[in-house]
């Protein structure tokens, strides 16, 4: 239960990054740069958190007892 929280709290406090840096783009440049941003955000966001997940589980699951 605490990794469940931990990746809880991570993903979304990383969410609210992406977010705010999309966001900030909005504000600051045009929509064309803002959505290429937010979709280049997007996808390195999944990846990360794909990759962060499988390797907090394979850590947990090759850990010797």
């Amino acid at each position: 239960m605490v990794g469940v929280f931990g990746a809880l709290v991570g993903v979304f406090a990383f969410n609210q990054l992406r977010v705010v840096a999309s966001a900030m783009q909005l504000l600051n440049t045009n929509v064309e740069i803002a959505d290429l941003t937010h979709n280049v955000l997007f996808r390195v966001f999944l990846f990360i958190v794909i990759a962060g997940m499988y390797w907090a589980w394979l850590d947990w699951a090759l850990k010797e007892k």
